[in-house]
């Protein structure tokens, strides 16, 4: 509760730093099972003032679909995101009235002028791994059909008016009137919505406008993103400097001879007889260091044909000791990049909270039921994680966005993006300093000194706190970035100035 508190504190500073807009979008990418989220919407709902403000603009009269707005979430398991919507639903049912009498109904009340008004909860359908399946091979087949119908030469505007009649005709995601709960059809509706991608979220009041349509420019709508614990489970390259230079570690397949020798231990239970295949050559994986320069060696480390990096960190690389490693995460960098394009365009901030440093070292492990284990063992059933490399991100955004900002976003934005206007990259800061400049210490002594407080919930929230803050546990080893613009171009987001 509190870290979802503290982080509803720092995202309600940006919406005041906007001048609190009528109405906006909430992203999370990788919810878990919705905790977060949760907390963020019930600490909104429940701050007088601002927070109120911020959680209405969450909600839309629109009746259209898919269009920016309300709650995002950016989840690819199909089981998680029922896990997310059963925590939103408990949400709903505990800070709300109960509404019409529809379990899917409610979100939220707030009573003014002596009178309740209860809102709608709505869930946007999502389509499955084979429905989008089918619906891309229709897609597909209609877009052969009508191009070898045609002898003209093939450009891009006569594909992209294909695409746009067939996504008219499919209501493009697939959803049909029938699919849609009318009551989804109402005003006052906050709508929750997944998605496999960042890429996929809305940016604009009608994302998917007909032809007809795009003669008006719909308005890009403020974009508030949550990223915990998101970027350690992308997959990382990594380097170790040899002797030869630098070269990639991978991943090879080595056979090797099972030596034991026939015993007890080797006969089958169910047959009695000794298993043929105990004294076969067996296959495991195992680490090893590539013979010759790579193409991600060459991509990511800048280096040459000998593995000598070439590039401004060249004296740095090249002089380190034989065994160092690097480790480099690009869909981590292309993600921050993303993160900020997209409040570039709309406007927002994002927060991110992931354990790392400012920097790169050997940090690949992998655990199974809470246990570390080897990274290689049982592949499929241990999760891998390695530490973030937070100055990675925040030169990728500070730095390496330059020249993609001075080709394509200014073009984009109709030159709206002046140079002082971008977003940027905060920190990184630690959870504990962060946790700290958000208020945690004043409102967990609130929350324990209150009369209805029990001592063993004073424990609990003492303990939570001790947790998140103090260095030997969380407030050391996880870090906090922000991705935001300066307010009037001048001052950073609180708790990285």
């Amino acid at each position: 509760q509190i870290f979802g508190e503290c982080i509803t504190i720092w995202l309600l500073t940006q919406y005041e730093a906007l001048g609190r807009p009528s109405s906006i979008q909430l992203v999370e990418i990788g919810p878990g099972r919705g905790t977060l989220i949760c907390d963020v919407l019930r600490s909104a709902a429940n701050l007088p003032g601002v927070g109120e403000e911020f959680f209405n603009a969450l909600f839309s009269n629109n009746t259209t679909a898919h269009v920016a707005g309300g709650v995002h979430l950016v989840e690819v398991s199909h089981n998680l995101r029922h896990s997310q919507m059963e925590a939103l639903t408990k949400l709903s049912q505990s800070i709300i009235t109960k509404g019409e009498g529809k379990d899917n109904s409610v979100c939220g009340d707030k009573e003014e002028d002596n009178q309740q008004q209860s809102y709608n909860l709505h869930f946007v359908p999502w389509k499955s791994a084979r429905e989008k399946r089918v619906e891309l091979e229709s897609l597909m087949a209609n877009i052969y059909a009508k191009v070898s119908n045609k002898n003209d030469e093939i450009d891009a505007e006569y594909m992209k008016n294909i695409v746009l009649e067939e996504k008219d005709k499919a209501q493009i995601k697939g959803f049909s009137n029938a699919d849609v709960d009318n009551d989804t059809r109402r005003e006052n509706a906050l709508r929750v919505e997944w998605h496999d991608s960042l890429s996929s979220v809305p940016t604009t009041s009608n994302p998917h406008s007909s032809r007809e349509q795009e003669e008006s420019t719909p308005k890009p709508i403020p974009t508030f993103i949550i990223g915990q614990e998101i970027m350690d489970a992308l997959p990382v390259h990594s380097f170790r400097k040899s002797e030869n230079g630098w070269r990639e570690q991978m991943v090879d397949v080595a056979i090797r001879d099972d030596e034991d020798d026939y015993g007890a231990n080797n006969i089958n239970a169910n047959t009695g007889r000794v298993d043929e295949m105990s004294n076969s050559k067996k296959p495991r994986f195992r680490i090893v260091m590539s013979p010759d320069v790579t193409p991600a060696l060459k991509t990511l480390l800048h280096v040459d044909d000998e593995g000598k990096v070439k590039d401004d960190h060249s004296s740095t690389l090249n002089n380190a000791p034989v065994g160092t490693v690097m480790e480099v995460c690009p869909e981590a960098i292309v993600l921050a990049q993303d993160i900020a394009i997209r409040i570039d365009e709309c406007s927002g901030a994002a927060i991110i909270v992931d354990y790392g440093l400012e920097g790169s070292k050997d940090s690949i492990r992998a655990f199974r039921r809470h246990e570390q284990v080897d990274v290689l063992s049982t592949p499929g059933e241990v999760d891998i994680t390695a530490d973030v490399d937070f100055a990675a991100l925040r030169d990728a955004i500070n730095s390496g966005l330059e020249k993609i900002r001075n080709t394509g976003i200014d073009s984009k934005s109709n030159g709206q993006n002046a140079k002082g206007d971008l977003a940027m990259a905060f920190g990184p800061t630690t959870q504990g300093q962060f946790l700290a400049s958000m208020g945690a210490m004043e409102r967990t002594i609130a929350l324990i000194e209150k009369d209805e407080t029990t001592d063993e919930q004073a424990e609990a929230l003492y303990d939570a706190l001790e947790r998140l803050v103090t260095p030997e546990q969380m407030g050391e080893r996880y870090k906090v970035m922000a991705i935001a613009k300066k307010k009037d171009g001048i001052f950073e987001p609180p708790g990285f100035s």
